[in-house]
């Protein structure tokens, strides 16, 4: 573990001393010209894929609201096959009693 450690402590240490600023100033004029073109790129990649994931939280909403109102279709006709189901066995139960009562 000590190890590990005196890995992580290296590594920090060499990027920290990388990232360091050798105080001399880079005089390029094309640098902001092309940080602008780049943050353009940029910006424009950003806003299509939050296009795309918009477009598919549309559908993904749109494919939940059709799965429930076919959910809830299937238990209407569920109930509707229940209650003539129920209303049949009755009648055959009435039927079946009337003809004992009859006999």
């Amino acid at each position: 573990m000590k190890n590990n450690y005196l890995m992580l402590f290296a590594v920090a240490a060499t990027l920290g001393l990388a990232a360091c600023d050798t105080g001399e100033p880079q005089t390029d004029a094309s640098a902001p010209a092309a940080e602008s073109s780049m943050s353009d790129a940029a910006t424009e990649a950003a806003d299509s894929a939050m296009g795309a994931i918009d477009g598919a939280v549309e559908a993904m909403d749109e494919m939940a609201d059709d799965a429930m109102d076919s959910a809830t279709d299937a238990m209407d006709s569920a109930a509707d096959a229940m209650d003539e189901a129920s209303d049949a066995a009755e009648s055959e139960v009435e039927d079946a009693m009337d003809g004992m009562l009859n006999k």
